[in-house]
Order: C-alpha cells, then structure tokens, then sequence
C-alpha cells in the first residue's frame, strides 16, 4: 500500500501528523434562564485536517514532485482524491495554513528535477 495525492505517488513514510487531533462531535453549550446547563451536540461533517509530514530525515522527495504538488495547490478549491494505506478521502489543500511546505535537503543553485525535497502536505478532508 502507499500514498497517492491525484495520482502522485509520495513516500510511504509520510505520517499523518494530526489523524487523531480532531473528532466529528462538537457542541454547544449555555444556561437556561433557570440556570440548567443545555447542550447541544451534533456531528461535523467534513473539515478533519490531515497534515502528512516527513520531516527533515525522512520522506525526501524529488523537485519534480514539488513542482507538480504546487501546480495542484495553485488551484483554488479544487477537490482531489487521497488514497493513504487503503483509505480514499476526497481533500482541499488548506490554504489558511500554508498549503505546502519544503526545503531542499542540501542546498544547490540550479537544482534538478531529482534534487532532493523535505515534504510537509496541510489538506483538508470534504
């Protein structure tokens, strides 16, 4: 199994970073006139963040990767299909949250296409 963004195979290393920092269930909550607490629970459904990370000595990727991950990034709202270890999720890059991040894991001037990348992908799931 892998890791496929539109098709674009990325390092099966990458780690979803925030998979259990959200939940479906949110609420709300106030005072009645009378004091009783009233809640209010219902379920989210989309907007779960996922974050895949690699970091800095893990997941290097290929400036060819990069350049075709920014393409699909510059386009605004556009629903792509995650496929993470036998999951399909339809995302959004998360444009609040710099949608895409990397460095080059040792610095040229004139990089190739197979000079190497750190990878950290900001998606949301709709």
């Amino acid at each position: 199994m892998s890791i496929k963004l539109e098709g674009i195979t990325l390092p099966s290393d990458l780690m979803w970073k925030d998979e259990f920092d959200w939940l479906p269930v949110r609420q709300t909550t106030e005072r009645s006139i009378a004091g009783s607490l009233i809640v209010q629970p219902s379920l989210k459904v989309s907007g779960r963040p996922i974050t895949l990370f690699g970091g800095e000595n893990a997941c290097w990727v290929n400036r060819s990767v990069i350049e075709q991950l920014y393409q699909l990034a510059s386009v605004p709202g556009k629903e792509l299909t995650l496929e993470y270890f036998g999951q399909t999720k339809t995302v959004i890059f998360d444009h609040e949250n710099e949608p895409l991040s990397s460095q080059m894991v040792m610095r040229i001037a004139n990089p190739s296409p197979e000079t190497k990348y750190t990878l950290t992908i900001r998606l949301i799931e709709v």
